[in-house]
C-alpha cells in the first residue's frame, strides 16, 4: 500500500542522509504511480509530493523514466510512454515549486494517471 511505503520510505535511515532519502522516496512514488493501484484517495497529496520530489531531483526522475522506456520489448509501447511522461512534464513547464507550475503539473498529473494505466495495462 502506498502510505505504509510512504511512510517507511520517509523515514530516514541513520546512514543515509535527507536528499539520499527523498531519492528513494521517489523511486517509491513513481512505482506506484506507473506500476501498481495507486490510491486515488491520494490524488491531491500524491501530486504535490511527486511534483516536489521531481523539482528536487529531476535527474533521478529522468533515470526512472528512461529506465522504465529501456524495458520496453517494442517501440510502440516505447514511444506511447515517451508521450505520456512529455505530457507529465513538457519542456514548458518549469520545474521549480511555484503555485502557478504546480497548477500546471496537477492538471497534467491527472491525464498522466489515466494514460499511464492505459498503456502499462496494455501490454
Amino acid at each position: 500500500m502506498i502510505t505504509q511505503s510512504s511512510l517507511d520510505a520517509a523515514t530516514p535511515m541513520p546512514d543515509f542522509p535527507l536528499p539520499a532519502t527523498l531519492k528513494r522516496f521517489l523511486k517509491v512514488l513513481f512505482d506506484s504511480l506507473v506500476l501498481h493501484n495507486f490510491d486515488m484517495d491520494l490524488l491531491q497529496p500524491g501530486a504535490e509530493a511527486f511534483f516536489s520530489l521531481i523539482c528536487c531531483h529531476p535527474s533521478q526522475y529522468a533515470s526512472l523514466v528512461q529506465e522504465l522506456l529501456d524495458i520496453q520489448k517494442d517501440a510502440a509501447s516505447r514511444d506511447k510512454l515517451l508521450t505520456v511522461f512529455n505530457r507529465l512534464t513538457p519542456s514548458t513547464l518549469t520545474l521549480q515549486p511555484e503555485l502557478m507550475n504546480k497548477h500546471q503539473f496537477r492538471k497534467n498529473f491527472d491525464t498522466f494517471l489515466h494514460d499511464i494505466r492505459s498503456v502499462v495495462s496494455s501490454k
